[in-house]
């Protein structure tokens, strides 16, 4: 196949038309031939093709998921995966079976003030860990506009700020951070969808408490701040803009303040940089090394395997919620 383009489709016509499609589309070695919603089936049917992107709500991504992977399709989802821990585990297993690439949308991983946070981390700069604040607490399109009926605030269809939200924090917090080995997690229903309060604890022992809201009207954004023995850093995002609108912050002993670190900016030249929402960027990133993946076999992340895992942590939260905020231990 690494002599031709991968033909891919996408289904999804929201996220799906409005990130998806440009994203892959920007790699010349990709040409998208189809972009469907409902009538996905048929469009299998109709189109030639070797691998599917899907930006569907979590509740259909499974059985679109599947009927890919049963044709040997690669296949490109959302987070979160599924909508139980069950589920995921079969889309797990089934992707490695049919020995295809399998990618999962944690897009922040590409941004370059994360990856320098990550580096600050790792090289231990600022010292043995003592504690993690992770606060995401916006107002999400859906609120803000009433729309009662949207999957955005249920839930049981993968959306709500668990979901959401948590997804992303999960994978992020260990991406950074390493292995989370406990969960004590608390969802606060509300008319429209959740607050989640949250402690976790790392594999070196540092806690990390989490708190996200899709409820907040003007809320303070999505930020983390990591406290260490010889120095704190910030990851700060205030604007609309999920993904370039991050700052990184940091500052060390003989630092008076936070002080900002200049990190590279986007490559210039890359086309998906034309369209104004910065996601469409970070997907591009992930849909590069997904084509690589399907086209030279190179297994790449983040797969499934990070997406069931995230799914654990997910259950563990949900569980521990029910419980009364009990803690339950997690697997490293």
């Amino acid at each position: 196949m690494n002599d031709r383009r991968l033909r891919i489709g996408v289904v999804g016509r929201g996220f799906g038309k409005a990130v998806h499609v440009p994203a892959f589309a920007a790699d010349p070695r990709c040409e998208v031939v189809f972009n469907c919603s409902n009538d996905w089936k048929s469009q299998f049917d109709l189109h030639d093709f070797d691998a599917i992107s899907i930006a569907t709500p979590a509740d259909i991504q499974p059985e679109i998921t599947l009927a890919a992977l049963e044709r040997g399709k690669h296949v490109f989802c959302e987070k979160p995966l599924a909508t139980d821990l069950t589920t995921a585990r079969r889309l797990l297993e089934s992707a490695k079976q049919a020995k295809v690439a399998h990618m999962i949308d944690f897009e922040f991983q590409e941004i370059p003030a994360w990856i320098e946070a990550k580096r600050l981390i790792r090289n231990e700069e600022l010292g043995a860990i003592r504690h993690v604040s992770v606060q995401w607490n916006i107002e999400i399109y859906a609120i803000r506009h009433g729309l009662k009926d949207s999957w955005k605030i249920r839930s049981e269809q993968g959306g709500g700020a668990l979901n959401a939200f948590g997804s992303h924090a999960f994978y992020n917090i260990e991406w950074l951070l390493g292995p989370i080995t406990s969960v004590a997690a608390t969802l606060h229903p509300t008319s429209d969808d959740e607050y989640v309060s949250a402690n976790l604890t790392l594999k070196h022992g540092a806690p990390v408490a989490l708190q996200l809201s899709t409820h907040a009207f003007l809320g303070n954004g999505h930020r983390i701040t990591v406290y260490g023995e010889n120095g704190t850093l910030v990851l700060n995002n205030q604007s609309n803009d999920y993904i370039r609108g991050f700052e990184l912050w940091s500052a060390g002993r003989t630092d008076s303040a936070l002080r900002q670190v200049l990190v590279p900016e986007l490559d210039a030249t890359n086309p998906a940089l034309s369209v104004k929402d910065g996601r469409v960027w970070a997907v591009h990133q992930l849909a590069r090394r997904f084509i690589d993946w399907a086209l030279m076999g190179a297994p790449q992340t983040p797969n499934f395997e990070n997406a069931y895992r995230v799914q654990v942590l997910i259950d563990a939260a949900k569980r521990s919620s029910i419980n009364r905020n009990q803690e339950i231990g997690i697997e490293s």
